[in-house]
């Protein structure tokens, strides 16, 4: 009888022994866990942190940017109008329609994206070329880039107005002179849609040829 008492205290005393064990245990992970849990909400704000910095700082970059181009194409800006464009060389009823079709876009205050946003919304200089096109019924590459166009419309080297103007910078304008001989472009830029000398800025890489 006293075996068993015996046997019965031990195992109740083994069991007591095994919860304390546990309890500690747990004890001791709970603030490991926790600490590893704010370890990671610490990384991934300090991550979010980072990217925020970056992202303004690339902001800012890009600010400064269009700050200095737009004093440059200042220098450079032209007439845009129905009175100007009657001074246009070449000017068939085609060119007169690109001509119209790009001024429709500047009173609807289309503007410059460099994300190149949804038709209408906002461009950067080659998808607002390649929009224009398509508008027109000219066929354009998939990728509204200016490599991509570039590759598309066969090089010139003496253009006609309403083909494209590639830039070192990644610009495509169109090409348009007048009945003078005098040569500009017209497109999308970081301070909208201008028309600028043909030598407003970046090297001009050359001519693509449009066949409307």
């Amino acid at each position: 009888m006293q075996d068993q008492e015996l046997q019965t205290f031990l195992q109740r005393v083994e069991k007591k022994t095994t919860t304390v064990r546990r309890r500690a245990l747990l004890t001791t992970l709970i603030p490991v866990v926790v600490g590893a849990v704010l370890l990671v909400v610490i990384s991934v704000q300090i991550g979010n942190a980072t990217t925020e910095l970056n992202n303004l700082q690339e902001q800012n970059a890009e600010l400064k940017r269009q700050l200095r181009e737009s004093i440059v194409y200042a220098k450079h800006v032209r007439p845009m109008d129905w009175t100007y464009s009657k001074h246009l060389a070449s000017a068939t009823p085609t060119i007169f329609s690109l001509f119209e079709t790009i001024q429709k876009q500047q009173e609807q205050n289309v503007g410059w994206d460099a994300r190149n946003l949804p038709p209408g919304q906002g461009f950067n200089s080659p998808g607002f070329a390649a929009y224009i096109l398509k508008i027109l019924g000219v066929s354009t590459p998939e990728s509204a880039t200016s490599n991509a166009l570039s590759g598309f419309f066969p090089a010139t080297e003496t253009p006609q107005p309403g083909d494209l103007v590639f830039y070192e910078s990644g610009f495509v304008m169109f090409y348009f002179e007048t009945k003078t001989g005098d040569r500009f472009c017209i497109g999308m830029t970081p301070v909208g849609i201008v028309s600028l000398d043909l030598y407003f800025g970046p090297r001009l890489l050359g001519f693509g040829r449009v066949n409307y």
